[in-house]
């Protein structure tokens, strides 16, 4: 997740970051986009029959991925064929430790 998915977030997310040229960002965008839905996609395949990455243990890996799926909402929303992954999100989102730290970060 973090050598693929989180870089790929990143650059889907601050196109400005990694191109000189403005003309770029929307080719960057939509670059990464397809590889966001392939990684996120592997991920998603892994949820169907799960409610955390490893069957129903809640792990250290779950917590990385939340935070990448925080930062990706808008893209998880558009992005109809991640359904597990959006489930999996608002699950963990809506549980009372979550969901306060969630109001804490709105500030």
């Amino acid at each position: 997740m973090s050598a693929s998915i989180h870089s790929d977030l990143l650059m889907y997310t601050y196109p400005e970051r990694h191109t000189q040229s403005a003309l770029m960002y929307d080719d960057l965008i939509r670059s990464q986009q397809g590889r966001l839905e392939q990684g996120f996609g592997i991920i998603d395949t892994l949820l169907a029959d799960n409610h955390y990455l490893f069957a129903n243990q809640f792990t250290l890996c779950d917590s990385y991925l939340f935070m990448l799926c925080e930062r990706a909402k808008t893209f998880l929303e558009k992005t109809p064929s991640l359904k597990n992954l959006r489930r999996y999100y608002r699950q963990i989102a809506a549980t009372p430790a979550i969901s306060k730290a969630l109001e804490m970060a709105e500030f």
